[in-house]
């Protein structure tokens, strides 16, 4: 791509945004980290009660990088050890890092890094007698625990942390960068990043012109995550192929 600009905005979360924008500036260009997301653990004794008996568990499934970190804080925290023998299932390779990073592999990790194709990855197991764990957002998809409800003697699906909007933003900067369309990518790694997106910006800009109208490229990791940008801003995104932060990083160049 040709162009007089070299600013990128990341709109993940502060914490999770150090590697990505370190290797954007390696590459030249200039970040502007708008965190869209703040994640909060989520703490009551129905959650303590749930994981004092993760080993009842034949399955736990992780849909996130935040799930795992904040499922095995939890564990720590209440000084409980899981069994080896249960069985994980991931979506992601970066699911899949952070899993080992604790000392466990994966049973399942589908080719896709999509819930569907996690589902597909299911349908050769029998699930009748067994029981499974679902760690996740307030605002996580409903279609994992659906169909496995179906075929599945229990699932539990276990919200953990939430997915909040930050509460002091001062957008003031970035709404100059926007007029002036000084963007050459945008980036969202979540459908959660798009909406918080929007309902930040919409009510002192005209967020949705400017994305039908800008010259920037619009980046989405993953299918989801585009498809909440099409529903938002009725426009096409660029996916990489890779559903991970390299995958962005091809792209951008």
């Amino acid at each position: 791509m040709e162009n007089n600009y070299k600013k990128v905005l990341v709109t993940r979360n502060l914490g999770d945004s150090n590697n990505f924008t370190q290797k954007l500036k390696e590459k030249g260009f200039e970040t502007v980290v708008f965190p869209t997301i703040e994640i909060i653990p989520i703490d009551n004794e129905f959650i303590n009660k749930t994981l004092s008996e993760v080993n009842s568990f034949d399955w736990v499934i992780f849909t996130s990088v935040n799930s795992v970190k904040i499922f095995f804080d939890k564990l720590n925290n209440l000084n409980l050890k899981i069994d080896k023998d249960i069985n994980f299932a991931v979506i992601g390779e970066k699911v899949q890092k952070e899993l080992r990073k604790h000392n466990f592999i994966e049973s399942i990790i589908p080719n896709k890094f999509i819930s569907e194709s996690l589902l597909d990855s299911f349908d050769k197991i029998d699930l009748s007698d067994k029981k499974i764990l679902i760690p996740c957002s307030e605002i996580s998809r409903d279609l994992i625990y659906t169909k496995l409800s179906e075929k599945a003697f229990l699932v539990e699906k276990l919200h953990i942390y939430q997915n909040l909007k930050p509460k002091l933003l001062n957008i003031d900067y970035l709404l100059t960068l926007l007029k002036n369309d000084d963007f050459s990518y945008i980036t969202f790694m979540s459908p959660s990043s798009i909406n918080n997106f929007f309902e930040i910006l919409a009510p002192v800009f005209d967020i949705k012109k400017y994305v039908l109208e800008s010259k920037s490229i619009f980046i989405c990791i993953g299918e989801t995550t585009a498809t909440k940008f099409r529903e938002v801003f009725f426009k096409e995104p660029i996916i990489p192929e890779k559903y991970i932060l390299e995958g962005i990083l091809d792209l951008i160049n």
